[in-house]
């Protein structure tokens, strides 16, 4: 009799786990598909240095710079705008917005704690504000605050890698975003 509920229950485990595996992979959906987009269009996208405390810049030195390159690439890679970089000298302001992001509130979870604390060390997460601003006029003319927490779970089941991800995560999540309500003005093709 025991060794029928054992075969019975290793059945229905391997059902759900079918189950679970087969059919197609849902598309990814982006998250911020019903935002408003502005009004105007932008050829260009120029980024100041992301701010924050100083309680988070000593505790996470790279945090900002890993989030202000993983969203600069983000959009370069979308090849939606002329030019995505970070402001610098004089530059041209029509046509283009700037972007001041504030990081107010992260926690890292560091991966020797992980690994040895698990899941009991909680969520590692990061909130930014994101300030769109018109060059020509330096109204701001969109605010967004974004935020993102990982898995704990996963984080122990990875040593911490999902952790130590979330700055890059959160300039993905925020390149994602205007990428979504920041519409490219066409570039006249060279003859």
């Amino acid at each position: 009799m025991k060794s029928k509920v054992v075969w019975a229950c290793m059945l229905l485990l391997s059902a759900a786990f079918l189950c679970s595996c087969g059919g197609r992979k849902a598309p990814e959906e982006n998250p911020f598909r019903m935002e408003q987009a502005l009004t105007q269009s932008y050829e260009n996208i120029l980024f100041y240095p992301f701010e924050t405390n100083e309680e988070i810049q000593k505790y996470y030195p790279k945090a900002r710079e890993e989030s202000l390159h993983a969203v600069i690439r983000h959009l370069r890679d979308k090849k939606k705008y002329r030019k995505i970089d970070k402001v610098s000298g004089n530059f041209d302001k029509k046509s283009t917005l700037l972007v001041k992001v504030r990081i107010p509130d992260m926690r890292i979870v560091g991966g020797v704690a992980r690994a040895f604390g698990g899941t009991f060390l909680g969520s590692s997460h990061m909130s930014m504000e994101a300030y769109l601003i018109d060059a020509e006029s330096g109204n701001t003319v969109k605010m967004k605050a974004l935020a993102s927490a990982n898995n704990p779970w996963a984080a122990a089941w990875t040593i911490g890698d999902t952790d130590r991800s979330l700055p890059s995560d959160m300039g993905h999540i925020l390149g994602e975003y205007i990428a979504t309500v920041v519409p490219a003005r066409a570039v006249p093709a060279k003859p």
